[in-house]
C-alpha cells in the first residue's frame, strides 16, 4: 500500500523541511503534482503503531500468516499489521489473492510501472512499512537504484515519458492531494502512454492502495516515517 522515502542519508531535517515547502507550492500550482515530497530512504525508526485492535499470537494464526509474521518480523521488526489482520484472515487473503494477485500482479500493466507507481504513493504518504516492503519489491522488479532515490523529482529524473505520466497520475490520487483531477491535460499526457482500459486499471490500482494506506494509518497498525504527514 502505497514515496518520499529511499532518498539520501545525508539530508537534514532542514534540508527536508525546505524540499517539502518547495514541493507544496509546485504542487499548488498543478494537478499534475503531489503536495508533499519524498522523504530519504534512509529515515530512522519511525512511530511505532499502537492500535486497539486485538493482536492475536502468532500460534492462534493459519499457516501462510504465520509465514507472513515471521517475514513483517525480520523485514520490519513489528508485526502488528499480520496480528491484527489474525483476527479476520478472509479479509487479510482477499486483499493479498484478490487484489494482489489478480489486479496488481494481472500482468495487463507492466510491473515496473505499478512497482513505481506504489512506491511513489508511500513515499508520500510516509508509510515506513509500505516504504521498506516497496523499496524490496521494487529492486526485485529490476528498478535502478537511481530512480528509487530520485523518486521525489520524477519530472527531472532518471525516468521514462510513461513511467513519469504514471507517476503524475499517482500525485493526482494521492491522500496528501484532496483535489487532485484528472484534468484534460494529464489525460492528453497519460493518454499517450495508456490506452483508456489502462488508465482505468490503474486508476482502480491506485484508489485501492490509497483506501488501504488510509485505513492502516487510521487503525494505527504500520510504522509511519517521522515526516508523515497524517502524524
Amino acid at each position: 500500500m502505497a514515496s518520499r522515502k529511499s532518498f539520501a542519508s545525508s539530508v537534514s531535517k532542514r534540508e527536508m523541511l525546505s524540499m517539502m515547502t518547495a514541493a507544496a507550492t509546485l504542487a499548488a500550482g498543478t494537478a499534475a503534482r503531489a503536495a508533499e515530497p519524498a522523504a530519504p530512504a534512509s529515515a530512522g525508526k519511525g512511530t511505532m503503531p499502537e492500535t486497539p485492535i486485538t493482536r492475536v499470537p502468532r500460534d492462534k494464526m493459519p499457516p501462510h500468516m504465520q509465514r507472513s509474521w515471521d517475514g513483517a518480523s525480520k523485514l520490519h521488526g513489528d508485526t502488528t499489521y499480520v496480528e491484527a489482520f489474525g483476527n479476520n484472515p478472509e479479509v487479510y487473503d482477499w486483499y493479498n489473492n484478490d487484489f494482489y494477485k489478480k489486479l496488481f500482479a494481472s500482468g495487463r500493466i507492466d510491473n515496473r510501472i505499478l512497482q513505481l507507481v506504489r512506491l511513489r504513493l508511500a513515499n508520500v504518504h510516509g508509510c515506513a512499512f509500505c516504504n521498506r516492503s516497496d523499496r524490496v519489491a521494487a529492486r526485485e522488479a529490476g528498478i535502478p537504484e537511481e530512480q528509487i532515490q530520485t523518486l521525489a523529482e520524477y519530472e527531472t529524473g532518471p525516468f521514462s515519458e510513461r513511467e513519469k505520466a504514471a507517476l503524475a497520475l499517482a500525485d493526482v490520487m494521492v491522500l496528501t492531494n484532496p483535489k487532485g483531477m484528472l484534468t484534460k491535460a494529464i489525460y492528453t499526457r497519460a493518454r499517450q502512454h495508456f490506452t483508456d482500459g489502462e488508465l482505468m486499471e490503474l486508476g482502480m490500482i491506485m484508489a485501492v492502495l490509497c483506501g488501504v494506506a488510509k485505513f492502516i494509518f487510521a487503525y494505527d497498525l504500520v510504522e509511519k516515517e517521522d515526516y508523515c504527514p497524517f502524524l
